[in-house]
């Protein structure tokens, strides 16, 4: 089976994930690698918490005229010591741009 940009699996509920995304660890531009990303056809971006380059992710979300719905963005967060705080943002966290980063 090929994968291409449009393959996805779906998840429990009503989402589909893409199963090809661009990640974003140790990019430096990653507002514009984003933005390029989604505008060659890629709508999943994974993320983390420890990557440090959140706001350039949503910068480069923002700058694209993609319906936010259609974007699907994965987040992992560092747990350790800020488990009991990270329960607390699980339920909704604003990426920059003022949009969910959990669909």
């Amino acid at each position: 089976m090929a994968f291409t940009l449009k393959s996805s699996a779906r998840l429990p509920g009503r989402y589909q994930i893409p199963l090809l995304g661009l990640g974003v660890y140790q990019n430096y531009d990653a507002g514009t690698s984003v933005l390029q990303a989604l505008e060659a056809g890629y709508r999943h971006i994974d993320s983390a918490q420890a990557y440090r380059n959140e706001e350039a992710v949503g910068q480069g979300i923002a700058q694209t005229n993609i319906k936010r719905e259609d974007i699907f963005v994965s987040k992992g967060y560092s747990v350790g010591r800020y488990l009991p705080r990270l329960w607390k943002r699980l339920t909704v966290t604003p990426l920059p741009f003022g949009s969910s980063s959990l669909r």
